[in-house]
């Protein structure tokens, strides 16, 4: 994801398909994202380099590092990885994987569309993966904790 460039983006319409060339496995995946996250996108690549994104160079970075004096460099996996532990408290940049599998799972996806996304070959590995992510839940562990005395509210 830190290394994705002008080339891999793809405007239609309103509407933009990026490309992983690097994604797990060596496969080369693709997403087209939905129409506000589509603008989002443009809308910062615009602010960034102006409106004529037709004419940046294909190995363009499409997320830079913005401290580093205008020189436009792509974000590092450090820089990332800081960016994950700031606003999710985990550094481990491979956990925004986790993050999206999780919110697919609860969204109503099916574990099948969820292999599809994540690029993985085996549908029993999406259900270990998923099946992980949920084991640490209790969806009574409010309940639990009220009746034992303990109250969000003290």
């Amino acid at each position: 994801m830190g290394g994705l460039r002008w080339a891999d983006v793809h405007v239609a319409s309103d509407r933009v398909t990026v490309q992983f060339r690097r994604a797990k496995g060596g496969k080369v995946m693709a997403d087209t994202l939905a129409r506000g996250a589509s603008k989002a996108l443009l809308t910062y690549l615009q602010q960034l380099y102006g409106v004529a994104l037709g004419d940046l160079a294909p190995a363009t970075p499409i997320w830079i590092n913005l401290a580093r004096n205008g020189e436009r460099q792509a974000l590092s996996l450090r820089s990332m990885a800081q960016i994950c532990s700031d606003c999710l408290g985990v550094s481990k940049v491979h956990a925004l994987r986790h993050t999206f599998a999780r919110v697919m799972e609860d969204e109503g996806a099916k574990v099948s569309e969820i292999q599809q996304r994540l690029g993985h070959s085996s549908l029993a590995t999406t259900g270990r993966y998923l099946a992980a992510l949920s084991r640490a839940e209790n969806s009574h562990a409010e309940d639990l904790a009220r009746r034992f005395g303990f109250d969000d509210e003290e």
